[in-house]
């Protein structure tokens, strides 16, 4: 049993480890955490109680740490979804009496009816909530993205919490709360005297910031929230790689645990660096009128981003065919094809599938920038499908979807069909190597700045 003493703080589990205990200790009590075990009274099988647990380099990277020492928690602890830690006395009666090592995950959990979901996790139910926009110079969008009943949910999953923030598909805008102060600032007219943490949702504006409505920032931006949010690709992949670096080890030999340290740390002071610069450029281009200067940023974000999900074991080669089933594939190239499975969604950020990529009667399909060496076809999508910034090898084919559609900034080397949908849309600043073929839609899509090569049909609402 491990006797070092500890406050803690529920939930996630804050733990703050009392007295000058020396490293050795610590790293004991971090692996005994993500070893505790608790007993399913619903199916009673015994499963692991932490899904996931943070240091104190990884509390900063997530940005739960302040100036005060005192208040850094020496380790996080973030239970399953449906695992609540307490503090002192158990619920259970059992625990109080005749409680070992070898029967505590039984008798010391209990279900308690007071709760239907928790506070403070890293679950995407708990991670993904709705903001509403409404007033003057808001564009009239309705609901953008995933609709109440189609939210992110462990109901069914028997070992809750096995999904990430960034697995969850849903094509509305991204942001976090820090984006909601500086977009208000900017539908009013007024500026803060300081550079905030969020950015401006130019997305969701009628007449944007001049600077800050060009395709250069926007794409600047949603990578910098992959970068600087808490539950972005960067917060998410450094996670999951302090995870297991915590569950790894023994009082003998801790060097699995050091080396990943040391990535996290050199990894994130360079994220650190350019957050802070990427947010300045965004600061400029939103109320000062300044234009994005240059790519490097991007690529530098980019890049960082694809250095973290290497760090925490994201595959950035798949051999052969793929079916995307309720995923996101982030700058990952896949060596064959690639099918959406019927009913699910799919997400594609970056990267290159060399093959085909296929959704028929899937729910939706969303693919931002890369390429695709062959054809793109969406067929009887049932929710909102986009397409944006994606090179095509051969054809585009959107057809017979019951979701909105929105294609744009696309290059394609063959033709663009879209055609026989009923959920609207729009179509704009597309290019076809052969022909744009845009008809037969109701509601009609907007059509506008697209080009072909030959016959072009695809800049009016049809």
């Amino acid at each position: 049993n491990d006797t070092t003493p500890f406050a803690s703080q529920p939930q996630g589990e804050s733990v703050y480890v009392t007295g000058n205990q020396p490293a050795p200790v610590v790293r004991q009590l971090e692996r005994d955490f993500a070893n505790v075990t608790v007993n399913d009274p619903f199916d009673g099988t015994t499963e692991t109680a932490v899904k996931w647990m943070a240091d104190p380099v990884v509390e900063e990277l997530l940005h739960f740490s302040n100036a005060d020492p005192n208040r850094i928690p020496t380790f996080t602890a973030f239970p399953k979804p449906d695992v609540y830690f307490t503090s002192g006395q158990a619920d259970s009666p059992a625990c109080r009496t005749g409680t070992t090592a070898a029967n505590a995950p039984t008798n010391c959990t209990s279900i308690n009816s007071q709760y239907a979901w928790n506070h403070g996790y890293y679950a995407p139910e708990i991670n993904n909530t709705w903001a509403a926009l409404v007033g003057p110079g808001v564009k009239h969008l309705g609901v953008d993205g995933s609709g109440p009943g189609q939210g992110p949910s462990s109901a069914g999953d028997a070992n809750s919490g096995t999904t990430t923030d960034t697995q969850i598909v849903n094509n509305g805008t991204w942001l976090d709360q820090a984006d909601i102060q500086p977009t208000i600032m900017a539908l009013t007219g007024l500026q803060d005297d300081y550079t905030p943490d969020g950015r401006v949702l130019v997305e969701d504006m009628t007449n944007p910031p001049d600077k800050a409505g060009q395709p250069k920032f926007l794409a600047l931006a949603k990578c910098y929230k992959q970068l600087n949010s808490s539950v972005g690709e960067f917060g998410t992949d450094v996670l999951v790689a302090d995870t297991a670096a915590l569950e790894s080890g023994s009082s003998t030999d801790d060097s699995t645990y050091a080396n990943e340290l040391a990535q996290i740390t050199s990894l994130g002071s360079d994220r650190d660096a350019l957050a802070t610069q990427i947010k300045s450029a965004l600061y400029d281009a939103e109320f000062n009128n300044k234009p994005i200067p240059g790519d490097g940023d991007l690529a530098h974000c980019q890049g960082i981003l694809q250095q973290a999900d290497e760090l925490a074991g994201v595959p950035t080669e798949i051999k052969g065919d793929v079916q995307c089933k309720d995923q996101t594939l982030t700058n990952v190239t896949v060596d064959g094809n690639l099918t959406v499975a019927e009913g699910s969604r799919c997400r594609l950020t970056g990267g290159t599938v060399k093959g085909n990529v296929q959704a028929n009667n899937a729910a939706s399909v969303d693919i931002q920038g890369g390429s695709i060496g062959g054809n793109l076809q969406i067929q009887g999508t049932t929710s909102s499908s986009t397409v944006n910034d994606v090179t095509i090898g051969g054809n585009l084919q959107v057809q017979n979807n019951a979701g909105s559609v929105a294609a744009g900034g696309n290059t394609v080397h063959g033709n663009i069909e879209v055609h026989n949908n009923t959920g609207g849309g729009t179509l704009t600043g597309n290019s076809a190597g052969g022909n744009c073929q845009l008809q037969n839609d109701n509601p009609g899509i907007a059509g506008s700045g697209n080009t072909a090569s030959h016959n072009n049909s695809c800049n009016a609402t049809a």
